[in-house]
């Protein structure tokens, strides 16, 4: 019995666990953040990767635009006539999450390790606020995720975390716990 239960839980856990996310998610309702709290932003997640990365973003993560959840691009919703920092900047005031897509290129590129993911990170620490959704298309060591983005795995929850599945019937429970993600609520719980 232990070694079926070892065996189904080994090759099988991920679809047990994405079950039992929709059946959590159905009972309790989608989102855990409060009605003000959602109202006060124009997008739910401001997207940051790199540049060679956006050929991905555009395949996986714009479709799941729809009338729940809305992300804002750097190439598609910046202001015209305002600077890229501005704009940047502008841009993740009016949104509720930051969706880090972390790739080794995006931590070898300086414009987005220094400026866009301090300026993140900062304005989290300044507004007591959780925010931050880390979504890794490659293993990533943390001590390289440390030194480019100042973060470590450990400071975010697990549920913030997520990983880019290998085989292809299970994105759509990754899909599952990004949407859970987008729907936590940026309080720190006290």
């Amino acid at each position: 019995m232990l070694m079926v239960t070892a065996f189904v839980v080994r090759y099988q856990g991920w679809r047990i666990l994405f079950y039992w996310n929709i059946l959590i998610n159905r009972t309790l309702g989608f989102s855990d953040a409060h009605v003000a709290e959602v109202r006060e932003f124009v997008y739910d997640a401001y997207i940051i990767h790199a540049e060679q990365d956006s050929s991905w973003v555009e395949r996986r993560l714009s479709p799941l635009e729809n009338d729940m959840c809305r992300f804002c691009l750097e190439d598609r919703d910046s202001l015209p006539g305002m600077s890229q920092p501005d704009s940047i900047l502008d841009n993740m005031r009016k949104s509720r999450k930051i969706l880090f897509v972390v790739t080794e290129t995006l931590l070898r590129d300086p414009w987005c390790t220094r400026f866009i993911a301090q300026h993140a990170i900062h304005r989290d620490i300044e507004a007591n606020r959780d925010s931050v959704i880390l979504v890794f298309l490659q293993d990533v060591h943390d001590y390289k995720l440390s030194r480019s983005l100042y973060l470590r795995r450990g400071m975010l929850r697990p549920c913030c975390i997520l990983d880019w599945p290998v085989h292809k019937e299970r994105v759509p429970a990754f899909h599952q716990k990004l949407l859970m993600a987008l729907g936590m609520t940026n309080r720190l719980m006290d």
